[in-house]
């Protein structure tokens, strides 16, 4: 169960993009923070670390729980007293077209090609009036990377044709459905090729 207990406050999500890499992250110590995949490794100090692969935990798992002391959530089946987990509440697999909904459950979150779904409805079912994303960059980095991480995930099981706009498709029905929360979403992710909200600079959100 997610706990609402962030109301009124901003969220920070942060991603796989190349673009963390050259985020003052640290700053972000104290604040509301979710961190997504490997993503832990630039933040273990973060509330929450959502996945959504099992293959991923399997190879990451030690390491998780050697240094991050936050939540953990996922829609795996996984067995850890550590792992809180979650339903998956997306359209059935037969109904792939359908877009994904944001869940009011505090038990259920929407997951199909990108974790940043359910990331995004944690920080809506924790309360938050505002989200901030970090390396939702869509688009390799200026040397070619295709994430900020020391170990080069998700490259090891290959990496899809049109995954980032995928992953954008499955996000944009929800970007509606959270402004009818009166949740206001921002992407201060550098050079970004996402659309869906308006690009910021994160040292300005910190500073507002």
């Amino acid at each position: 169960m997610i706990a609402r207990d962030w109301v009124g406050e901003t969220c920070f999500i942060i991603g796989g993009g190349p673009s963390v890499a050259t985020q003052p992250i640290d700053l972000l110590r104290g604040r509301r923070v979710i961190v997504i995949n490997s993503s832990f490794e630039r933040a273990p100090w973060a509330d929450i670390l959502i996945f959504h692969d099992d293959r991923w935990w399997k190879e990451y798992k030690d390491a998780v729980l050697a240094t991050f002391a936050g939540e953990i959530f996922t829609t795996w089946a996984v067995s850890h007293p550590r792992v809180k987990r979650l339903r998956n509440c997306r359209p059935h697999r037969r109904l792939k077209n359908s877009p994904l909904m944001l869940s009011a459950d505090p038990s259920a979150i929407p997951m199909r090609r990108t974790t940043v779904s359910g990331a995004l409805n944690i920080a809506c079912l924790k309360g938050a009036s505002r989200i901030v994303t970090l390396g939702l960059d869509g688009k390799p980095g200026p040397n070619g990377e295709r994430n900020h991480y020391q170990v080069p995930y998700p490259n090891k099981w290959g990496h899809r044709p049109n995954t980032w706009e995928r992953h954008q498709a499955d996000v944009a029905p929800l970007v509606p459905q959270i402004e009818a929360l009166d949740v206001r979403v921002v992407n201060a992710s550098p050079g970004s090729a996402w659309t869906l909200w308006p690009i910021v600079s994160l040292e300005d959100v910190l500073a507002g």
